[in-house]
């Protein structure tokens, strides 16, 4: 049976270096299992491969599997009239807020995204009921 693992949340351990996984959730093809709780009952840890038998992910960058063509988020209604609001009352934090979004840089301070899904139709998040 072939599974999706999704991880949910990193929480940083004691040092940059070191990562942790506390949460891990499953939909398997065959939707036997939606979004199912994996949680190991100890956090995975991102550190040095360690004794057989542990959980170590291994990451090569020098390898790949698959291209991703980008990420992105949703905007909905009433998102879109804030953002605009914002635009017409505080052009500078407008401006600020989509650089974070869009700037492709690879750092903290940038979301780098570059697809955005607009809702056609419903939406829970609409500022008109």
């Amino acid at each position: 049976m072939q599974t999706y693992p999704i991880l949910v949340s990193l929480a940083l351990a004691g040092s940059a270096a070191s990562q942790q996984i506390w949460d891990i959730w499953q939909t398997t093809w065959d939707r036997l299992k939606l979004f199912s709780s994996l949680s190991p009952t100890s956090p995975i840890n991102f550190v040095t491969p360690g004794p057989i038998g542990s959980a170590d992910i291994l990451v090569n960058d020098a390898i790949k599997f698959q291209t991703i063509a980008g990420f992105g988020g949703s905007l909905t209604d009433s998102s879109a009239l804030i953002l605009n609001n914002s635009k017409s009352n505080n052009s500078q934090n407008y401006w600020t807020l989509l650089n974070h979004l869009f700037s492709p840089m690879y750092a903290a301070n940038a979301a780098g995204l570059n697809y955005i899904r607009v809702t056609v139709g419903a939406s829970d998040f609409s500022a008109n009921l």
